[in-house]
C-alpha cells in the first residue's frame, strides 16, 4: 500500500517500458502525425506517464508513415542562412537573365530605330523633291489656259 494515498500501488510495472505508435489527426487541416508512445513509470507520481518522439506524417494514399528530417523545432540560423542565401542568389541568377534579355531587346530596338531615321532621312528628302516639282508646275505656263 502506498503511505500517502493509501490506495495498493501496481509495482509489475516498474522498470519496464511500453511502446506503442500513436496518430493524432490535425482537425483543421486533417494530416495526421505518427509519435512513438513509451509508457515509463514515474515513482513519485505513481503513475506511468507517456514520453512522445515524433516519427512524421502518414501518408493518406497509402498510409506509411513519412519519416521527418530527425532535428527537432526550427532549423539554425546557419541552415536558415544557407537556405536564404540559396533562394537569394536563385532570384539574382534569374533577375541577371531578365537583365540580359531586356538589354538584347534595347539592342534590336536601337538597331530599328536608327533604320527608321535613315527612311525617314530618305522620305523626307523625296517628299522636299516632289515639293519642288509641284511649285515648279504651278508657277509655269503649262497649267495656264489658253485665250485667257
Amino acid at each position: 500500500m502506498d503511505q500517502t494515498t493509501g490506495h495498493a500501488r501496481m509495482n509489475s510495472f516498474e522498470g519496464k517500458v511500453m511502446s506503442s505508435i500513436v496518430f493524432y489527426t490535425n482537425r483543421k487541416t486533417g494530416a495526421v502525425t505518427a509519435y512513438r508512445s513509451e509508457a515509463h513509470w514515474d515513482p513519485e507520481k505513481g503513475y506511468s506517464v507517456p514520453k512522445r518522439t515524433y516519427l512524421g506524417i502518414v501518408d493518406p494514399v497509402t498510409k506509411e508513415i513519412i519519416p521527418s528530417r530527425g532535428k527537432r523545432g526550427r532549423p539554425k540560423k546557419a541552415e536558415e542562412q544557407r537556405a536564404g542565401e540559396k533562394e537569394c542568389r536563385e532570384k539574382f541568377e534569374k533577375a541577371m537573365e531578365e537583365v540580359d534579355s531586356l538589354r538584347e531587346r534595347v539592342r534590336v530596338l536601337e538597331t530599328e530605330k536608327q533604320l527608321l531615321l535613315s527612311r525617314q532621312t530618305e522620305i523626307m528628302r523625296m517628299m522636299q523633291g516632289i515639293q519642288r516639282q509641284i511649285q515648279a508646275l504651278t508657277e509655269s505656263d503649262v497649267w495656264t489656259v489658253p485665250g485667257k
